[in-house]
């Protein structure tokens, strides 16, 4: 198995693990772009959306040196599992919201990129904390930290990343955003453990389902988006942004649960079925073809011992899901979390960051 670099590179030389990185950054701005030229009302702007993507650039690009530098290559297996995961490309959704939000605040970028690293750390703690919890094997189209260097490991990869995030938030010095950033992350250890506590079960799904997503994950884009108008002291942009992002983030969970039914993604199929977990489309599923209760409880209660039988039950389970519309319905779900989120942004239309921020949210769903 090949493994990403961890010896240390002088700075004109980048790891492949950094080239790759800056590579997704690309990506990422050039999908931003494709989707605002596509969408209505935004198509308009393209001009300024492409000088703002320019500067973006450099932005996410200046990120991923200081994401490398945050997890230094010294060779221990804490930061080698955690370099495996956060220098792998990925969406940079949040660090991007953070930059986007923070200059409708009137801050320099340079300024939010503590923020927006602290954003992308979290999320990769979290990312590799859940891998565990969920028997993961795939994430970002690699092996998981946890199959090349364990699940304790992986989990003080994870505790280390968000040492380092908070060092990041703490380093601006604002009660505030210190603040915000604790309470952001007891939500999405709550909703964690909720969603732990409830494997298997049928009765109250949906209502349940709400408060997961909202705690695990729209909590983490509301603070990306808020820190920087509570960092300006605008706290009236603070709130219509941090609306904004938590609608996306709620968007952005239907969606990954979507891809859990082998509908995309780059993460392991079938995870949150094989977990019990019920997810909006499983619960959407459950009010239309009520015997998937009895194959769910059975999956949250599997001891893991046949991996093979249980990844085909999840399979079928899977299939039975996108046969009665369920995703599709899901889909449509978070087509308008995202219709209301980007509604929010209508007093910032003028701004070439506010319809970066509308494409960004239209790309969740697209």
């Amino acid at each position: 198995m090949n493994l990403p670099n961890d010896t240390n590179t002088p700075a004109a030389a980048p790891s492949p693990a950094a080239q790759a990185g800056s590579q997704g950054a690309t990506r990422a701005l050039a999908s931003l772009l494709a989707t605002a030229r596509r969408t209505p009302g935004l198509a308009a702007s393209s001009a300024r959306l492409d000088e703002l993507a320019v500067l973006l650039d450099g932005d996410l690009r200046a990120l991923e040196r200081l994401l490398a530098e945050a997890v230094p290559a010294d060779g221990r297996p804490i930061t080698s599992a955690a370099r495996h995961l956060l220098l792998a490309p990925g969406k940079r959704l949040r660090p991007m919201l953070t930059l986007l939000a923070g200059s409708l605040a009137g801050l320099a970028r340079a300024r939010l990129l503590d923020a927006a690293l602290a954003a992308e750390l979290v999320h990769g703690a979290t990312l590799l904390h859940d891998d565990v919890i969920d028997d993961g094997d795939l994430r970002r189209g690699l092996p998981a930290a946890r199959v090349v260097w364990g699940n304790s490991v992986s989990v003080l990869a994870g505790d280390f990343a968000l040492i380092r995030a908070l060092e990041r938030i703490a380093g601006y010095g604002c009660a505030a955003l210190i603040g915000e950033a604790l309470t952001m992350l007891g939500r999405m250890v709550e909703a964690e453990a909720l969603q732990l506590a409830t494997r298997g079960q049928v009765e109250g799904a949906r209502e349940r389902y709400w408060a997961v997503a909202r705690g695990k994950t729209a909590s983490l884009f509301e603070w990306a988006a808020r820190a920087g108008a509570v960092l300006a002291g605008d706290l009236d942009l603070a709130e219509r942004l941090g609306l904004f992002a938590a609608g996306c983030g709620v968007a952005f969970q239907i969606m990954d649960d979507v891809h859990d039914l082998g509908c995309g993604g780059d993460k392991t199929l079938f995870a949150d079925l094989r977990e019990g977990k019920v997810t909006l489309p499983v619960a959407l599923a459950l009010e239309r073809d009520p015997g998937l209760g009895a194959l769910l409880a059975a999956g949250a209660t599997d001891d893991g011992g046949d991996a093979l039988g249980a990844a085909a039950a999840a399979g079928s389970l899977a299939a039975r899901v996108r046969a009665c519309g369920a995703a599709d319905e899901a889909r449509r779900i978070a087509a308008t979390h995202v219709d209301e989120a980007t509604a929010r942004l209508d007093p910032l239309a003028g701004r070439a960051e506010g319809g970066a921020l509308a494409a960004l949210a239209r790309s969740i769903v697209q």
